[in-house]
Order: structure tokens, then C-alpha cells, then sequence
């Protein structure tokens, strides 16, 4: 049985392109002049074993670290829910409030504590001085980590509440399911 899949490998040449070329007894790619096979030998037999070439793989990488990127963006847009906030992060802030920013950062890095005690934070001032902003860098930062988070006005919470007790309690116990919670223009 290892034999025979041992042979149907080593006949397998999809990975052969026009213009790869063979040196040392492999076949090597024509674009990255790396290997696309590998020598084996067992019990006196030898196999020649298909294997990723150099441009193949930094080709699959960049394809997995797109489509993490693009779940990331997901996860950041209904999280957030106003593609505006997505680049309201600790990398885009002005400086003009270290001590809060610091806070936040702080609250980030100790989240797995302060969550499994169920304590938050809480912004408050007039408008304008950027309590939406640093809850935005919070949010996406914690989904980075990898945390459900959701971001929404209070307003929008209490208007999208079920009438019906029973719908009513599948919502809150939705809200629950997050990690974070953020309510703002709580007033």
C-alpha cells in the first residue's frame, strides 16, 4: 500500500510547467529556480516526491494572509458597523489625550482580567472630545486579539428590542454572547 502511493506520487507531475527545467536530477521551477521535488529513498527503491516550489508557497501565504485580512475587516465591520471607525485605532491617534489613549491600551492589554471580572470603562464629556473615537480603538484592537466585540448608539439598541418577552430575551442573551459591549451617546 505505501509502495503504491509512494508510485502515484512520484508520477504525479501536475506541478511540472513549461519551462521548469531539471539540475541534480530534480525538476526545479523556472521562475524561483527552486526545487518542485525531493529525493526519497527507502528499502533500496527510489522515489522522486512532489513538493512546493519557493514561489508556490509565498504565492499561498500571500493568498492566506489575504483572506485573513479580509475576515479581519469583516469581523471589524459588524463590530463596528460604520466603516468610518475601521481605521480608529491606537496607530491613528493625534495624541491630543495621552492619558485616555494610555488607559485604553492598558484596558486592551489586561482585557482577559478585566472581563473575567466584569469590569468596563466608561467615557464621558462633551461632545466632541473623542469618547466614540477611543471606544472605536478599543473595539478594533480587541478584535485583532481576536474577541467578539459590538459597538452600537443606545438608541439603536433599545429600538431594535423585540416586543415579545420571549424574542426580547433571545436579543439580550445575543448582546451576552460578545465579549464587549460598547453603548454609545449613552445620554
Amino acid at each position: 500500500m505505501f509502495n503504491e502511493l509512494l508510485r502515484n506520487l512520484e508520477t504525479n507531475t501536475n506541478d511540472i510547467a513549461e519551462g521548469d527545467y531539471l539540475k541534480d536530477g530534480l525538476y526545479h521551477c523556472h521562475i524561483c529556480n527552486t526545487p518542485k521535488q525531493y529525493k526519497l529513498e527507502t528499502n533500496g527503491q527510489v522515489y522522486f516526491m512532489p513538493i512546493r516550489c519557493q514561489c508556490k508557497k509565498d504565492k499561498d501565504k500571500a493568498k492566506q494572509d489575504y483572506e485573513k485580512q479580509s475576515r479581519l475587516l469583516t469581523r471589524k465591520q459588524m463590530a463596528l458597523g460604520d466603516n468610518e471607525m475601521l481605521e480608529w485605532d491606537f496607530a491613528h491617534d493625534d495624541g491630543s489625550s495621552p492619558k485616555i489613549t494610555e488607559a485604553a491600551k492598558r484596558y486592551c492589554e489586561q482585557f482577559p482580567h478585566f472581563k473575567s471580572i466584569g469590569k468596563g470603562l466608561m467615557f464621558y464629556g462633551p461632545v466632541g472630545t473623542g469618547k466614540t473615537f477611543v471606544a472605536a480603538q478599543i473595539v478594533n484592537e480587541l478584535v485583532e486579539k481576536g474577541y467578539r466585540c459590538y459597538m452600537t448608539q443606545i438608541t439603536r439598541l433599545v429600538n431594535g428590542m423585540p416586543k415579545e418577552l420571549t424574542e426580547r430575551n433571545k436579543y439580550i442573551d445575543k448582546l451576552n454572547d460578545y465579549d464587549l459591549l460598547v453603548l454609545d451617546d449613552f445620554s
